[in-house]
């Protein structure tokens, strides 16, 4: 009987001991819950206390910082305040239960009965009074209630806070959820701008894009360079609410003095006329179009012809016909094709130092950004002339600053840019005109910074220049700036005069197997690449036949033998033999050997000389001689030609004489 009683005592004394560490587990649960609820009451009242001041005043960086350091700090007041006594309990069962204890009034047994339920219990004390110390905490732990008499109180009243927190901070979150996003990308520094009832959907200055605002884009415009001394032009599309004006706020980089210039709308002529100019910028250009001219243009239609503007600045598309065609389009059906935005312009007309610019629509605006000043390009031009191989005296020919040269056909010209200030240039091109077409050709960088670019080698247009050239040289720098008006120049053709040719002889007059002398005095600019002499035979001549009197020419030079006529021709100079320039102009004699000819008295030689001048790979040009001629007769025909001709002679020398001396017929 004894026995059962103990295990039964036992039994009831562990589940007491259960219930006792369920209680120390609700209550752990309970000061966990409290503190936690805490935390995230005064989290969610922060976050909203921030929101309230950053959507105020729009807090810079540096502001902001300061504000969620002064939140941090009460954060941390609120945890060592309200948490951390919470969190810093830690309860044991015998604690409990003593709690248990004072707030039911009962007796130190219950403390008791636990203690003598260790081992150690059995090597001190009285066993008759252990037992009746048990049985009498078993008969009041039956009816003992260990979880009643604890205050929950401040616990609910946290968790009620914190639940309507919790409620407010989503609602906030669900009714506008475009500024929770822009709250929450501020809260980590980011640079978004709260909604506005205007929204800036674009920018450009001097033409070129520095904001594209679309769902989640960042509001702070790219930097902008523009040419020193140069006008400034700002233009601004806004959609939602629109203003009558805007205003564009400039401070200087040095001086920090502030200027303002009003954005003022453009009317829908006023866009209108723009696109036109566009549209006949592009009908007046040439294909393929000039980059620079291409980025003016896209300036023009980027907000109201927006595909027309990317495919302008699309550098696979150099023809523009895709712009034109949307250029067209959007004119073809304006008013309706207007987008339901507003565009303004505002305009300097000189910008002589760095700034700072931002931009103010509505109750929109833009973060601050950098306009910096840069010169525009200056580019030398240096051309490099090589002459063809007949026609090359010397080393290649250079021309800095010369923009028209005239060159010999077969000509290779080289152009080299050099970049005078030193900017590094991120393209070159050469734009040839002619009548029959207008061609585009890239130079090829030589140095790795980009200040010296070249066109040269076999597949150059100007590797063989065979007619004359007109071209325009452009270039844009690193800034997307370009020459402000390109370089033009002209290669020119230089003539290549026609060879010269002069035949003489002594003795008009020879015999059959006689060999004259032919005297040749030949000419050329460039040089000769042949020359030939040509005997023209005609025979069987009678005694009433005309012939030509010593020295005297009855006919034109020929350029070829007559058909009844027999051509015994002899080559002075072989073909592809060169007699360059400077050996020019080439005198000689040479000995015709009228024996192979089979001559016979009354027979007539016509002697022309042949000369053809170099040309290269093309076909040199020949000219002739007067011819000269020659009778053929017998040796009392040569002497009387002889006689003739020193009477003749002596004739001359006396006229020559009496005219010196002042006498003869003068009298």
């Amino acid at each position: 009987m004894a026995v059962s009683q103990i295990e039964s005592s036992g039994l009831t004394l562990h589940r007491l001991r259960e219930r006792l560490s369920s209680l120390k587990t609700r209550r752990q649960l309970l000061r966990r819950a409290a503190a936690g609820s805490a935390l995230v009451t005064a989290a969610i009242v922060s976050l909203l206390a921030v929101f309230a001041i950053d959507f105020l005043f729009e807090l810079p960086i540096v502001q902001r910082l300061v504000v969620l350091a002064l939140v941090a700090g009460a954060f941390v007041w609120v945890y060592l305040r309200y948490a951390k006594p919470y969190l810093g309990v830690a309860e044991s069962v015998e604690q409990l239960a003593l709690q248990v204890e004072s707030r039911h009034g009962i007796a130190s047994d219950l403390i008791a009965s636990l203690q003598f339920e260790t081992t150690a219990v059995d090597q001190w004390g009285s066993e008759t009074l252990k037992q009746e110390v048990v049985r009498g905490v078993v008969d009041t732990s039956k009816k003992l209630n260990v979880f009643h008499g604890f205050d929950t109180s401040d616990v609910r009243r946290r968790m009620i806070l914190c639940t309507v927190a919790a409620a407010v901070g989503v609602g906030c979150v669900a009714g506008f959820p475009a500024h929770a996003r822009v709250f929450f990308n501020r809260l980590m520094l980011g640079g978004l701008h709260y909604p506005t009832q205007t929204e800036i959907a674009r920018v450009t200055i001097n033409g070129r894009l520095v904001l594209k605002r679309r769902s989640g884009d960042r509001s702070r415009p790219a930097a902008a360079a523009c040419p020193q001394g140069h006008p400034l032009e700002i233009i601004v599309q806004c959609g939602g609410v629109l203003p009558d004006d805007g205003l564009a706020e400039l401070t200087s980089a040095t001086t920090r003095q502030r200027r303002s210039t009003v954005l003022q709308a453009l009317s829908d002529e006023q866009r209108l006329e723009r696109l036109q100019q566009a549209l006949d910028e592009l009908d007046a250009a040439d294909d393929p179009l000039d980059p620079g001219l291409a980025a003016t243009l896209a300036g023009l239609v980027h907000f109201d012809a927006p595909r027309a503007a990317a495919a302008l600045l699309d550098p696979g598309k150099l023809s523009g016909k895709e712009a034109h065609d949307e250029i067209s389009s959007v004119i073809s059906s304006w008013p309706s094709s207007k987008s339901d935005t507003a565009v303004y312009r505002g305009y300097l007309s000189r910008l002589v130092e760095p700034a700072e610019y931002q931009l103010f629509v509505g109750d929109a605006w833009t973060d601050s950004a950098k306009i910096s000043l840069i010169p525009l390009p200056v580019v030398e031009l240096k051309l490099l002339m090589i002459a063809p191989e007949y026609a090359r005296t010397g080393p290649p020919v250079s021309v800095p600053m010369v923009r028209q040269v005239s060159v010999v056909a077969g000509s290779e010209v080289q152009l080299q840019v050099h970049s005078a200030n030193g900017e590094p240039l991120e393209r070159v091109w050469v734009t040839i005109k002619s009548a029959e077409d207008v061609k585009r050709v890239e130079l090829a960088q030589v140095d790795r910074q980009g200040v010296d670019w070249q066109l040269a080698g076999s597949k150059s247009p100007f590797a063989d220049v065979r007619e004359d050239v007109a071209y325009e040289i452009q270039v844009r720098d690193k800034n997307g700036f370009s020459l402000e008006a390109p370089l033009k120049g002209v290669i020119r053709i230089r003539p290549d005069r026609a060879p010269t040719a002069l035949a003489e002889t002594v003795h008009r007059v020879v015999l059959p197997a006689a060999q004259p002398l032919i005297g040749y005095r030949v000419n050329d600019d460039f040089g000769i690449a042949e020359l030939k002499i040509h005997a023209h035979i005609q025979r069987g001549l009678t005694d009433d036949t005309s012939f030509a009197p010593a020295g005297v020419s009855l006919e034109q030079p020929e350029t070829g033998p007559e058909p009844d006529q027999e051509v015994s021709t002899i080559d002075l100079i072989p073909r592809d033999s060169l007699i360059r320039a400077e050996q020019l102009p080439l005198r000689g004699e040479y000995s015709l050997d009228l024996s192979p000819m089979k001559l016979v008295k009354g027979d007539r030689l016509r002697i022309s000389l042949e000369v053809i001048d170099a040309r290269g790979k093309a076909a040199g040009e020949s000219a002739f001689s007067d011819p000269i001629y020659l009778e053929i007769s017998d040796e009392s025909g040569v002497l009387a030609a002889i006689s003739e001709s020193d009477e003749k002679s002596e004739k001359r020398i006396s006229d020559l004489i009496k005219r010196q001396l002042g006498i003869g017929d003068s009298q």
